[in-house]
């Protein structure tokens, strides 16, 4: 029987286990990447266009469009592909980003061959009916209107305009006369211009048998007459930094938003700098977390993360809190900043959150479905699961000299956003 008094011992964390993907390209140019678990019996399939919100002609049109592929083909209406698909136990999902769009299905390998034909037919002809479309947007333009009552929403918003400038594509500039522009014909001209007969990668992992492979080189053999798309070049028009209010009537709370460009994940520091920023404020027990949740209990949570964008990156500190704690939890913020960039961060915290984050890269690859989302991912910035490897091992050997150096070439206050949404204030 195990001792419950004594604690287990601490062991040293494994390397990850990377499983090997192979890349085959059919006549017309998509490309099938292959991660085979023959453990698993179901296998997951993604359909990736370098395509996204960057290409569209106006607001919502690439993100309704993927949507819709959901609903109705030549052959099939809406509530036959929903009955298909449930029938076969097949989980279907769409998405839409800034570089780039997906459709992404797992079921049974058993049958792939029930399902998989019918995502292409809704790749090559989906038929875009007006009545589902006005479902569609009555539904978005709700979520809308309640989004915008948000703080934190506004705040993000704030944030993201003063970085990347008013209109950007990275701002995703919506309001409400949008949603009545949007019709049956301009999303044709998308779809027709971006997916329908568009060249594509395509993502196959789990247990990936012979049958899968000829069902999908049967089915997306048309001719690719739409070549990957080059995505437009992001003109990005910053603001100056500084502190700048968006004023909510009525809120009893304030929404925090502090930050500024970020490291890219191709950058020679995004390892280090992410350890910094975990050491900061990108875990449970970081600095921020202890500062201002268990010491001061301004908030239930308070973080900071690194996003990677196709043209650029951002960071930012994230946080709600009562109004009356907006500008003590702001100056213990830049308190925290400034320990970094003066103080050596102690060999103990600093070895407690390298284990954390190398449990977390653990956590990130583990299993092949999470495998091939991170490489589907990764290849969007020109690289591949190797990364994780180099992550871990410059983890491994940073020093507390280097994000000391990490802290004042990236976190100098002078240079950040701070937002605050609340109501009226006279900052």
């Amino acid at each position: 029987m195990i001792d419950r008094h004594i604690a287990p011992n601490i062991t040293e964390l494994s390397n990850p286990v990377l499983l090997k993907s192979t890349t085959t390209k059919l006549d017309n140019g998509i490309e099938i990447i292959v991660i085979n678990d023959p453990n698993q019996e179901v296998f997951k399939m993604d359909v990736v266009f370098k395509s996204g919100s960057i290409n569209q002609s106006q607001a919502l049109v690439a993100n309704t469009t993927m949507n819709m592929l959901c609903n109705g083909t030549t052959k099939h209406d809406s509530n036959k592909i929903a009955e298909i698909f449930d029938y076969y136990g097949a989980y279907v999902d769409t998405n839409c980003g800034f570089g780039s769009s997906e459709i992404s299905m797992i079921t049974a390998t058993k049958y792939a061959k029930n399902t998989i034909p019918l995502i292409a037919e809704m790749i090559q002809e989906s038929i875009f009916p007006e009545k589902e479309i006005e479902i569609f947007l009555r539904n978005k333009y709700q979520e809308f209107l309640v989004i915008n009552e948000k703080t934190s929403y506004l705040a993000l918003k704030k944030f993201t305009q003063l970085m990347f400038g008013e209109n950007n594509v990275y701002t995703n500039p919506i309001n409400k006369d949008d949603f009545k522009k949007i019709s049956s014909e301009l999303l044709k001209t998308y779809y027709n211009s971006h997916i329908q007969n568009s060249s594509c990668k395509i993502y196959l992992s789990g247990k990936i048998s012979a049958e899968i492979l000829k069902i999908i080189k049967h089915v997306f053999s048309y001719d690719c007459k739409n070549s990957p798309k080059i995505n437009k070049e992001v003109k990005l028009s910053p603001s100056v930094p500084g502190i700048y209010s968006v004023n909510k009537k009525n809120t009893v709370q304030t929404s925090i938003r502090i930050g500024k460009k970020g490291v890219q994940l191709c950058d020679d520091e995004y390892p280090e700098f992410q350890l910094l920023n975990t050491i900061l404020g990108g875990y449970f027990g970081s600095r921020l977390m202890n500062t201002i949740r268990e010491n001061k209990g301004y908030t239930y949570g308070i973080n900071s993360l690194n996003v990677s964008l196709p043209d650029t990156s951002y960071w930012c500190i994230v946080t709600d809190v009562d109004n009356k704690y907006t500008e003590d939890t702001i100056n213990l913020i830049k308190k925290e900043i400034a320990i970094l960039k003066t103080t050596l961060v102690d060999k103990d915290e600093l070895n407690n959150v390298k284990r954390y984050m190398h449990g977390s890269i653990l956590r990130e690859i583990d299993g092949v479905f999470s495998q091939a989302d991170s490489l589907k991912n990764k290849q969007k910035f020109g690289l591949d699961n190797s990364i994780y490897k180099n992550m871990i091992e410059k983890i491994e050997k940073c020093s507390s000299e280097k994000l000391l150096y990490l802290a004042k070439k990236h976190l100098d206050f002078s240079s950040m956003y701070v937002i605050k949404a609340q109501t009226d204030t006279d900052n």
